[in-house]
């Protein structure tokens, strides 16, 4: 006996039958589809890479882990730093001769960019500071190894980094803090000094040999000072003390404050984006006016 014929397996039949037409019909666009999604990707990734790479010497990017700003924002994942000489050079006289005075130096001149040719003065030598000093690594000046630094760093905390700081044994050992401290605005100069002054002895505790020397606090802008706590005024006040003091302490004041203000005593506003940090290309000028404080 025969099966019956139901007329179910024609039915199913066309509709397989069209699925795959429109599967012929629309493949080609999907695959197609398919193939520029990736290609998409792909391009955004490289975009990333690219975007994250080491700011050039005229980019107005900063570190972001300035403690003032009110953020923690570690920098941006960065590849090795280029050197960075390609801003335009200014005549260079004696801009960057420290004149001396006791236990008191004063880099002469006024900032500018200029190529930074004091490397080697540096080798045997750690910076210890806040997101000033942090600048000097960032931008690829000197090592990580020849810079401690911390954007929420201040004087009151700094005695934690000590040990890092004297873990290669350096002849020198220069100290740029103070700006945080400053920032919390309710600490006077002479305990803000005193606290520094309080690092320069444990720095000698751990070696009596080790030159110490002390960076004055660099100025801020009068905008950055209308939005944050920080007072030119003290901060004025605070390298006042730390000149007077540089002697009782056993330290070397360094006074780069000066050739980073303009006429009205603020930060010069073409040094920087954020009104504290410094731009990349007005390092070297500090850089080269600090070696001539060492003697080099």
């Amino acid at each position: 006996m025969s099966k019956r014929n139901t007329g179910d397996e024609p039915k199913v039949e066309i509709k397989l039958n069209r699925k795959m037409r429109m599967w012929n019909k629309y493949r080609s666009y999907c695959i197609g589809g398919g193939a520029v999604i990736l290609l998409l990707i792909i391009l955004a990734l490289i975009f990333k890479g690219c975007s994250n790479g080491k700011n050039n010497p005229g980019d107005t990017n900063q570190p972001s882990s300035m403690a003032v700003l009110e953020t923690t924002a570690p920098p941006e994942t960065q590849s090795t730093p280029e050197q960075t000489t390609t801003q335009p050079q200014e005549t260079q006289t004696e801009t960057t001769q420290a004149e001396s005075s006791g236990n008191s130096y004063r880099i002469e001149g006024s900032a500018e960019t200029q190529d930074f040719t004091s490397e080697g003065a540096f080798s045997d030598s750690v910076f210890l500071g806040d997101s000033i000093a942090d600048g000097i690594s960032y931008y690829g000046y000197l090592s990580d190894a020849q810079v401690v630094s911390d954007g929420n760093m201040t004087a009151r905390n700094a005695g934690d980094y000590v040990d890092t700081v004297m873990a290669s044994n350096p002849k020198n050992v220069l100290i740029m803090l103070g700006l945080n401290d400053a920032n919390y605005g309710t600490m006077g100069a002479e305990t803000i000094v005193s606290n520094i002054g309080s690092i320069v002895s444990a720095i000698h505790e751990k070696n009596s040999e080790t030159k110490v020397y002390v960076i004055s606090v660099l100025p801020v802008t009068s905008d950055f000072e209308g939005k944050s706590n920080v007072r030119q005024s003290l901060i004025d006040e605070i390298n006042s003390g730390l000149s007077e003091n540089a002697q009782a302490m056993n330290a070397t004041y360094i006074d780069a404050a000066s050739a980073y203000k303009d006429g009205s005593g603020y930060l010069k506003s073409e040094c920087t984006g954020n009104g504290s940090n410094l731009y990349n290309g007005y390092y070297p000028f500090l850089l080269n006016g600090i070696a001539k404080a060492l003697g080099n």
